[in-house]
């Protein structure tokens, strides 16, 4: 269906409270009612006088997406990838910011929370380069700290053959002041130089995306993540891996689950006892669709599928999904909060690096 179509459907379903009920959902399942049509969340532009820039009132920035969400029983927050800001070295590609909601439809003003601090190459952005894709996890490591929110991030290191690689930063809360692993401490300097904790599975040239997109959930006192990797073969194929740790800076090697593409978001569901995992199937085209995946406790690696919302339901051109949990990554309310990228108020051409951050309830 063309952009027109779905506005069209859109406002015909929005005239009343629409609900689109799931066909083949597992038994005694929870949240399976996706709610139509998807509402601006965050809004972008960095000015209002901007050719591409929408009337309304900016947030200062070019881009919001691949969120992380926290839904604490009266609050909502976020920390999601954005454009960078004018503090960040040299040109790097993203910044990490912060905004919190009563309802998960009205937002606070963003802030910056996270930014890149390596300066050993600004001109080339080797070293760390982006700060993308959190993954935000409450997490006890056992190194004295206490219990401390970990930040799973996007970076680039270049420099040492890779594309894309994860490194992580903690903070003592959600929102706050965030320290990056540099491989022998965690430092909050303006040019901390981080080190991956997550490396590629094989070094490829320009083209590959690495690995990257992370999202993680915790279990009976161990770290849980799936995260993109397409290096494994010599033609870049993206596929969704596996690994568990108890130690947020030391990863053993991971196992390829059979789910293609990227950057999935998951949450564990204790009504069910399985694992959701939630994907933007055919991102920035004009048929995406939604699709989830199930997968029980104590598996990980294979998972059934369902589509959630079609290519005549979804959005055109989206990409990027966050899916609402508690603070160690489980469904904790009786309804799902879903956020992603969009081109600004639903254009009907995918303008690269031009989205605002829409969003949507499974109930």
């Amino acid at each position: 269906m063309s952009r027109s179509g779905w506005r069209r459907v859109g406002a015909a379903l929005c005239a009343v409270a629409v609900l689109l009920a799931l066909a083949a959902a597992p038994a005694a399942a929870a949240n399976d009612i996706y709610v139509l049509p998807p509402t601006k969340k965050l809004d972008s532009c960095a000015s209002t006088s901007a050719p591409w820039c929408p009337t309304g009132s900016p947030n200062g920035y070019d881009y919001g997406y691949a969120p992380s969400i926290v839904y604490d029983g009266s609050q909502y927050y976020t920390l999601y990838c954005s454009s960078p800001d004018s503090t960040s070295p040299g040109y790097p590609y993203d910044t990490i910011r912060f905004s919190a909601s009563a309802d998960g439809n009205t937002w606070i003003a963003p802030s910056v929370k996270l930014r890149v601090t390596d300066t050993r190459d600004t001109a080339t952005v080797k070293y760390e380069g982006a700060a993308c894709d959190p993954s935000v996890v409450r997490y006890d490591a056992g190194d004295g700290a206490g219990p401390m929110y970990y930040m799973f991030y996007t970076g680039v290191d270049t420099a040492n053959g890779y594309n894309d690689v994860i490194f992580v930063a903690r903070s003592s809360t959600y929102g706050g002041t965030y320290a990056k692993w540099t491989g022998s401490g965690w430092s909050t300097s303006s040019t901390a130089q981080p080190a991956a904790v997550i490396l590629p599975k094989a070094q490829r040239p320009a083209g590959f995306l690495g690995a990257a997109q992370s999202s993680v959930v915790v279990i009976d006192g161990v770290l849980l993540m799936w995260y993109t990797d397409d290096t494994a073969t010599s033609t870049p194929t993206r596929r969704i891996y596996y690994t568990a740790s108890a130690d947020p800076t030391v990863w053993p090697a991971s196992t390829m689950t059979d789910v293609m593409g990227d950057s999935v978001d998951v949450k564990y569901d204790p009504s069910r006892g399985q694992f959701v995992m939630y994907q933007i199937r055919d991102p920035h085209t004009d048929h995406a669709s939604l699709v989830r995946y199930f997968s029980d406790l104590g598996d990980g690696l294979d998972w059934d599928e369902q589509i959630v919302c079609g290519t005549t339901c979804f959005p055109p051109y989206t990409h990027n999904i966050g899916v609402s949990g508690d603070v160690i990554g489980w469904v904790n309310d009786d309804k799902t909060l879903l956020m992603f990228g969009i081109p600004y108020d639903g254009a009907t051409t995918d303008d690269w690096g031009h989205w605002d951050m829409y969003g949507t309830w499974m109930i």
